[in-house]
């Protein structure tokens, strides 16, 4: 980041101001267009980072998954990490940028979801921004691809377990196993931080897109349908707030979720296994994004991802915050 005073003094100051199965994870009237200026007015705004060589910018990621049931809300894992962005060259149009996972805290996951958290201490990504800072690409997924799986395997072989607990992990390792597994699941905190980039908005309209999210439990993507909105914009501190939520086909995450059960299950016990007994899902991520709208940082994130079946509500929570 630029070695300004006030650049840092405003990420400082901003920051101290603001997940029944498995986790988961163009606009026809929303149009990017060629930047004129990041403020057009006191009610439009235009999302843009600029960036330069060099520029470094430090968060701490917070996550959390919930259980709620009736009136009964359980933790089953809290964890947090530090996560580091320099951006690396911004030659053409369109940025390189390096993403380090690094400085993991455990409070409250089970001895497996430890292990397979150590495997991402060190990890670099490298990926790809668009002109405007929009996520495009993971561009080192060959060196990461084998790299995670050594470890994955160390793992497994340091925890000594049985085939059973080691095929139901598969499709959680799943993720990391192709360039369109660890963009689709293995960086959500990647496109929480960039989602709603490139875009001009209007303080108080809501925009639609019929997007296309990734399927971790394997197959096509699901369908789905997004709404963003710009709630605020504080011509003062030069920041913004967008809210962008996301709903998901839940036919399509219930038939995945059947099919990977399915296949999990020995051959004598799947013919056992009775799909209507499945209940009916609803799925649907909430995203809130604070920035500075100068330079375009993401200067708080927090995202929910909400899956319901059965009356039994999983939440995975998501927070950002830069350092």
């Amino acid at each position: 980041m630029k070695n300004s005073s006030r650049r840092r003094s405003c990420l400082k100051n901003l920051t101290k101001s603001y997940l029944v199965f498995f986790s988961f994870f163009l606009l026809s009237n929303l149009v990017k267009t060629e930047l004129a200026a990041q403020s057009i007015d006191d009610t439009t705004i235009q999302w843009v980072m600029y960036l330069e060589p060099k520029d470094t910018i430090a968060y701490k990621v917070n996550q959390q998954k919930l259980k709620i049931s009736g009136t009964d809300t359980t933790v089953s894992k809290n964890f947090s990490y530090d996560l580091t962005l320099i951006v690396l060259d911004t030659t053409g149009s369109k940025f390189k940028i390096s993403a380090t996972y690094h400085n993991f805290v455990s409070t409250q996951v089970d001895e497996i979801t430890k292990q397979l958290l150590s495997i991402s201490e060190g990890m670099k990504v490298v990926y790809e921004a668009d002109g405007f800072g929009g996520f495009v690409e993971i561009i080192n997924a060959d060196e990461l691809i084998p790299q995670i799986k050594r470890a994955y395997d160390q793992a497994i072989k340091k925890m000594g377990l049985n085939k059973e607990i080691v095929k139901g992990l598969e499709p959680i390792m799943q993720r990391y196993a192709t360039k369109e597994g660890l963009e689709g699941g293995g960086v959500d905190e990647l496109h929480y931080l960039h989602g709603g980039i490139g875009y001009q908005y209007v303080l108080g309209k809501e925009y639609y897109e019929d997007v296309q999210v990734a399927n971790n439990l394997g197959g096509k993507p699901f369908d789905g349908t997004r709404t963003m909105k710009l709630l605020e914009i504080d011509s003062t501190e030069r920041t913004a707030m967008l809210k962008i939520i996301t709903d998901i086909d839940g036919e399509q995450l219930k038939e995945a979720s059947i099919n990977l059960v399915r296949s999990l299950l020995p051959a004598d016990k799947q013919k056992d296994f009775k799909a209507e007994d499945v209940p009916a899902m609803f799925i649907q991520h909430r995203l809130v994004n604070f920035f500075d709208y100068d330079y375009g940082w993401n200067l708080y994130s927090y995202n929910i991802k909400e899956v319901e079946a059965g009356g039994v509500i999983t939440q995975e929570i998501t927070e950002i915050a830069v350092k």
